[in-house]
């Protein structure tokens, strides 16, 4: 199967070019009529540039032409740069420098201050000492920005490609127990590969912030940490909620549900291509954020 997917893949990275262009029409043609300023913004952009990106605004092209320092670590053969600041180590995928580079593009794109895709901002923060659980970690570029803040980082990665660099980017944490890195999948439930958020709970006996970026699963996270939820007042969720045609709605409503949360979402919309079939709604929202009520004294927009 993942044979087949990479290969899909592959050929997706053929007939990028195309694509866009053709769901530049498909989008347009399947909003029209929309009375959404945000959608009427988003396609006004698409119609312009006659393409389709993940983020359609004018703060993504300011990306299109950065460029990094790169060095290649010698005994591991990894690829690294800095990142605000911090050595950031690239998986073995990425084995040639323009992917480093494409890839740096990506992350800084998606963690600008006008992206969809925002995890934090000067309201919605992770707070000094704060235990936080970093679900779907990749590179790293989140808990790397947070690294001063938080007093324990629980890296939670399932992909194995991405190991050995978490490794080697948070070398120093690990080593005095700053940073533990997790191996499995962020689930509602506990075995060999799957880790719930309680369990993280009970281990630990403290978590403030929960991110959660994990391709799909991020509504099963949420019902493997019911407990959490329920008896942490400090509790800050960063959910991310496109991954699936319908997971802003089920994600929203498994956090509602639980009656604790003040609930609110990034501005704006962002496109996720499928690698094999798009499905609508083409435009998603990026983020809903998660805070416990007890905690809000002031608007986290």
């Amino acid at each position: 199967m993942s044979r087949i997917y990479g290969m899909a893949k592959m050929a997706y990275q053929v007939i990028r070019p195309f694509r866009e262009r053709q769901m530049a029409g498909r989008v347009c043609n399947y909003y029209k009529g929309s009375t959404d300023r945000e959608v009427l913004e988003v396609l006004e952009y698409i119609k312009k540039n006659k393409t389709m990106k993940s983020f359609n605004y004018p703060f993504a092209e300011k990306y299109r032409h950065y460029r990094c320092l790169l060095r290649k670590d010698r005994k591991s053969g990894l690829f690294l740069t800095k990142y605000h600041g911090h050595r950031m180590y690239f998986s073995r995928d990425y084995f040639t420098s323009s992917a480093c580079v494409n890839y740096m593009r990506s992350i800084l794109t998606e963690q600008d201050p006008e992206s969809p895709h925002r995890y934090l901002t000067d309201s919605f923060d992770v707070d000094e000492g704060s235990v936080v659980v970093d679900a779907g970690v990749a590179e790293g570029n989140f808990s790397l920005d947070i690294l001063e803040k938080a007093s324990r980082l629980i890296l939670v990665e399932c992909n194995r490609n991405w190991l050995e660099a978490l490794e080697k980017t948070f070398a120093k944490e690990i080593a005095v127990g700053k940073v533990e890195i997790v191996p499995k999948l962020l689930g509602d439930h506990d075995d060999h590969s799957h880790v719930s958020i309680d369990y993280l709970y009970q281990k630990y006996g403290k978590i403030d912030f929960v991110k959660l970026d994990i391709e799909g699963g991020e509504e099963n996270a949420l019902r493997g940490g019911g407990k959490w939820m329920r008896d942490c007042p400090s509790a800050k969720l960063a959910v991310c909620a496109y991954h699936k045609p319908d997971a802003f709605h089920s994600i929203w409503q498994v956090l509602e549900n639980q009656n604790l949360f003040h609930l609110s979402y990034t501005k704006g919309y962002m496109y996720f291509p499928a690698v094999i079939g798009d499905q609508p709604p083409y435009l998603r929202r990026g983020l809903i954020r998660a805070v416990r009520r007890q905690q809000v004294n002031r608007s986290y927009e």
